[in-house]
């Protein structure tokens, strides 16, 4: 696979044969049509990004494997931290808060429908987010300021580079804690043992989880 230059006059979605609209895969990385590039910045550049709340997917290039973006987000109410993987299925990603070190590594992952405006990279993302042959990942923030490194760990075919998809969404219950291993956080565990879906609750009666199944664990981080 040929490694493209930013200045191609095309628009890329994935190596898969996933269509949208009339885009087909091809390559490996976010582009603009020639012409619409600023001299001064490249959009896709997420070297250094303040992350706006709801303000629908960032779309990303990053490589080779290594190389860290690092993202500001403010926030006045917890949401959900969401990334995925746009181009290329199986590149790998992690997620760093570098205010405590706590990682999340990115798995193959089906997101649900999301409010997205209608342009073709958001469509991209969308699209990436709820096909589950993609990596990707959602962690909790809570209110306040975050920094969140992102870490390119695997890009498979011949490519370098590749192209990635971020956005905090605002929202209650938010998702699990930024956190690969949630046994190393204070947790209760808690275990659905009847034959309908029940929604499980904190001690001070807040519900933690909503329509949990039979049978179904659930590590719920203390408040």
């Amino acid at each position: 696979m040929r490694q493209q230059s930013f200045l191609k006059p095309v628009i890329l979605i994935s190596l898969t044969t996933v269509p949208l609209g009339n885009l087909r895969a091809e390559e490996s990385i976010f582009t603009l049509p020639e012409g619409q590039y600023s001299a001064a910045a490249n959009p896709f550049d997420c070297s250094q990004v303040t992350l706006t709340p709801d303000s629908a997917w960032k779309a990303c290039n990053i490589g080779p494997v290594g190389k860290t973006d690092q993202f500001t987000i403010v926030t006045v109410q917890p949401g959900c931290l969401r990334i995925t993987d746009a181009l290329i299925p199986g590149d790998t990603f992690k997620l760093t808060k570098v205010e405590n070190g706590n990682t999340l590594t990115t798995v193959p992952f089906t997101g649900g429908a999301l409010p997205s405006p209608s342009d073709t990279f958001n469509q991209i993302c969308q699209n990436a987010w709820q096909n589950g042959v993609y990596h990707g990942r959602e962690a909790n923030l809570l209110a306040g300021s975050h920094t969140i490194d992102i870490t390119l760990t695997q890009v498979v075919a011949s490519a370098t580079s590749t192209g990635y998809c971020v956005r905090f969404d605002t929202e209650t219950p938010a998702c699990r804690p930024l956190i690969d291993n949630l046994v190393r956080i204070p947790s209760t565990i808690v275990t659905n043992t009847g034959t309908n879906r029940e929604d499980i609750y904190f001690p001070d009666g807040t519900v933690a989880a909503e329509s949990v199944a039979p049978g179904v664990i659930v590590v719920l981080p203390a408040q």
